[in-house]
């Protein structure tokens, strides 16, 4: 049996993220964790405080993963990067995907924000690619349109790779990805010239 001193905050964070990837937030029990982690429910239950402070411990290592996956370099494009990394995110680790995306009404920031004010964090706005996009789009309600689009067919994507619905490579995630921004970003060009 481990040692009460092995125990720590981030070794129970681990457990529960571990527990998560296999059934979602509703398979996260102390006596699990224990289990787990080789130990009684004592040392678990004097390491996380509560049950919803190891929600909120969890939510936040498992969205540093999501931050992670969505800042490596993958192309010359680093918005196009954000989002490839974050339906990858979803492809590989499905469960800390639809956790974070359970939490969202009681933890998340709100994700327009996120996507769009430059001081918040994951924001694409500061993002010279996507600063330089945004100014050819005239009005402030098509930038937010091009915004919202972009968004919700990556968030769609994502959901139906993390499900299983849809399996398909980087290769596939980058090309559906680069095709459907140039659409949106046409399509709000086009609109703003009938107008």
């Amino acid at each position: 049996m481990t040692t009460r001193n092995s125990i720590t905050s981030e070794t129970i964070v681990a457990a529960a993220l571990d527990l998560i990837r296999e059934g979602g937030w509703a398979a996260v029990s102390a006596r699990g964790i224990a289990s787990r982690l080789g130990a009684s429910t004592m040392p678990i239950y004097t390491g996380i405080g509560s049950m919803n402070e190891l929600k909120t411990a969890a939510f936040v290592r498992a969205s540093s993963l999501l931050e992670a996956s969505q800042h490596k370099r993958r192309t010359d494009n680093e918005a196009l990067d954000l989002a490839i990394g974050y339906v990858v995110f979803a492809r590989e680790e499905p469960g800390l995907f639809q956790f974070i995306f359970s939490c969202h009404e009681d933890m998340a920031p709100d994700v327009l924000r996120a996507a769009s004010e430059e001081d918040a964090p994951g924001s694409i706005a500061g993002i010279p690619d996507v600063t330089s996009a945004l100014g050819s789009i005239p009005s402030l309600e098509g930038r937010g349109d091009f915004i919202m689009h972009t968004w919700i067919f990556t968030h769609g994507l994502a959901g139906l790779v993390a499900s299983g619905a849809l399996k398909i490579d980087e290769k596939e995630i980058t090309r559906r990805l680069e095709e459907a921004g140039a659409a949106f970003y046409l399509y709000e060009l086009g609109k703003e010239k009938e107008q």
